[in-house]
């Protein structure tokens, strides 16, 4: 039995996938253990199975702002939980979601019960956790040094944790990169024609100065200045958030401002218009975006040490300078009207079908101790 510690499962649908996928991979019975703040928040992203089981258990509200208090909190409620499950299900192994949140409880089971765990890194436990709570950086060693597995979801979270906190890298006995997988959508349904109808760069994603939706805008307008038949789609922002965002009155004809869209087959046939995607973001840790607009044939723009660079390689990305607005410019430039070659098509097919999330959970299960 594998036994999951799991404090965002409810507000992220990744864990979920990874929970499922390894259900119907490899049988066999799951336990998964989500504290959470508010009732409300009880079966959300829960799923009908058999083999799956799920423990929601509510801590108060205040203890947030208490970083160990509440893990002792609800490390307490996990011993009361483990306690109860069935003896007849031998328990192999305990897999923590984040390192710091869900890798607490794990060490403190480990310690109390000796279950073997492996722990995830995510986003919040490299830029929040391990800068912002130094006092607790001794914990966090504990944490990782007996960790049988470590993953990274991101292999820029491997690199900065060896770089800035080298005496934590140094203990880790086992590392894995595994990436968060593609929604089958965007697997089931490729396209990488009609690109001598695409006149579009397309974004997707949130209205923040992060995004560099200013620069986005302001190399699709330098760019027009030699082909004025290219033309701007965002998704995901209202039409006030993106002139605040840009500093401008009006928006001129050639933009599309769509606000937040949730239905992929209507983010797909806009995607399907654009020759490129551009995200030239300041900050961006990996960004599914990516890849979910390679499956539609787009052409990537992103900035160089972010997102998807080192994932992606090939003709079909271009590595630039966040800052440099001529440099996205050139990029679209450089993109419109051409075709991906034959070749590529196949190849990047087969390169996204890496992240399927049957084969993301298949590498989590090969992570977890046995």
């Amino acid at each position: 039995m594998i036994v999951h510690v799991c404090n965002n499962y409810v507000s992220s649908k990744v864990h979920g996938k990874i929970v499922e996928k390894i259900s119907v991979l490899f049988p066999g019975h799951q336990s998964v253990f989500i504290p959470i703040r508010k009732k409300s928040d009880a079966w959300v992203n829960s799923f009908f199975s058999g083999d799956v089981s799920f423990k929601y258990s509510r801590y108060p509200r205040f203890i947030k702002y208490f970083p160990f208090i509440k893990v002792l909190y609800n490390f307490l409620k996990f011993r009361r939980f483990f306690k109860g499950l069935d003896d007849s299900l031998p328990t192999r192994s305990v897999l923590a979601h984040t390192l710091w949140t869900d890798g607490s409880i794990a060490y403190f089971a480990y310690k109390a019960f000796g279950l073997r765990y492996s722990v995830v890194i995510r986003n919040t436990d490299i830029n929040i956790f391990i800068p912002k709570l130094p006092q607790y950086r001794w914990f966090v060693k504990k944490i990782i040094s007996n960790a049988d597995s470590v993953i990274f979801v991101n292999g820029v979270y491997q690199q900065r944790l060896s770089e800035r906190f080298p005496e934590l890298y140094r203990c880790i006995r086992n590392s894995w990169l595994i990436y968060n997988g593609l929604d089958d959508f965007w697997l089931g349904s490729k396209f990488f024609g009609d690109f001598s109808s695409r006149d579009c760069v397309c974004y997707v994603g949130a209205f923040n100065h992060n995004k560099n939706l200013r620069n986005i805008y302001g190399s699709v307008k330098e760019a027009r200045k030699s082909n004025p038949k290219i033309k701007l789609v965002l998704i995901g922002g209202t039409q006030a958030e993106f002139l605040k965002v840009v500093q401008s009155d009006v928006i001129p004809n050639w933009v599309s401002v769509l606000g937040k869209v949730k239905e992929k087959e209507v983010i797909s046939s806009y995607l399907r218009r654009s020759f490129v995607f551009s995200m030239p973001s300041f900050s961006e840790t990996f960004g599914l975006v990516y890849l979910e607009a390679l499956s539609q044939g787009c052409n990537l723009i992103c900035s160089r040490g972010e997102g998807v660079d080192g994932v992606v390689f090939g003709d079909h990305i271009t590595l630039v300078d966040p800052n440099d607005v001529n440099e996205i410019a050139d990029a679209v430039l450089n993109y419109y009207g051409r075709d991906f070659p034959s070749g590529n098509k196949k190849a990047i097919s087969e390169f996204l079908d890496e992240f399927s999330w049957e084969r993301v959970a298949h590498k989590y299960f090969d992570a977890i101790p046995k």
